[in-house]
């Protein structure tokens, strides 16, 4: 699930896993108040979990 044009966010959460144990690790982002996994990153590099972040960041709900 990628995230959508209508979608809001107030709380992003990531988790790593791993694909290979001690070799290789992905990314979890979830929506934290949904429950939901809204994307699934090949890896954890910083730069990989920072472009999301800003996307991410687009979906922001603004509620006080």
């Amino acid at each position: 699930m990628t995230i959508s044009p209508g979608w809001r966010l107030s709380a992003l959460g990531i988790d790593d896993w791993a694909w290979r144990k001690s070799r290789r690790y992905g990314a979890l982002i979830c929506d934290r108040e949904r429950r939901l996994v809204i994307d699934q990153l090949s890896d954890r590099e910083p730069a990989t979990v920072s472009a999301l972040a800003r996307r991410a960041a687009e979906h922001r709900d603004h509620r006080p």
